[in-house]
């Protein structure tokens, strides 16, 4: 498995480990290992997987079954459920007080915080200016740098999905996403600036 070193430094900064290792189907972080499934690292403990988790654990393991790749019904609902819920909203700062009221927000400067399925990205989008960086878990990569877009339509992230980080761009309420960077070296750090006709 090729791994790029920008990928395993992430990882290694999230759990706190330079003791990490990325396997074909697993992480080993010191003597703990995690499976990975559908570019997912499963960190519950063994006892607390779900059965579909242990039937698909089972399954890679080498029985015979033939497992579907990915739920479509759950696929459907959840991507149905963005273009319902597509823009970040007033009420959804009070939710976000609320969710977070055990948080010292303040404590978060300088650190990074990873918004694990963090779908239009809801909660890090109130976190902007709190914390040195946001990761943006929801890909089966790195995604991190959200900037939203002016009229709150579009996301802009960067992220290493092909290895190296470049920029794009997902529209909200479609769930498309693009490809904006192309060229050498990697890209971060997104902006939406004004349009020339603005300036």
């Amino acid at each position: 498995m090729t791994v790029s070193t920008a990928k395993l430094a992430s990882l290694k900064d999230l759990f706190g480990a330079d003791d990490l290792s990325l396997e074909k189907d697993a992480l080993r972080v010191g003597t703990r290992r995690y499976p990975i499934l559908e570019d997912v690292i499963i960190l519950l403990d063994p006892v607390q997987y779900t059965a579909d988790v242990r039937k698909r654990l089972a399954l890679r393991a080498g029985a015979a079954a033939k497992l579907q790749e990915f739920a479509e019904d759950v696929q459907f609902t959840f991507g149905s459920e963005w273009t319902e819920y597509d823009r970040i909203l007033p009420e959804h700062e009070k939710e976000f007080a609320q969710y977070f009221d055990l948080v010292d927000l303040a404590s978060l400067a300088g650190r990074r915080v990873c918004d694990l399925g963090c779908g239009i990205g809801r909660w890090s989008y109130f976190l902007k200016g709190l914390c040195r960086e946001r990761v943006l878990v929801d890909w089966p990569a790195l995604n991190y740098d959200p900037a939203y877009s002016p009229d709150g339509n579009e996301l802009a992230f960067a992220s290493n999905i092909t290895g190296e980080y470049a920029i794009y761009r997902q529209h909200l309420t479609t769930g498309k996403s693009w490809r904006v960077t192309v060229g050498a070296g990697p890209a971060r750090y997104p902006d939406y600036q004004p349009s020339p006709a603005a300036r």
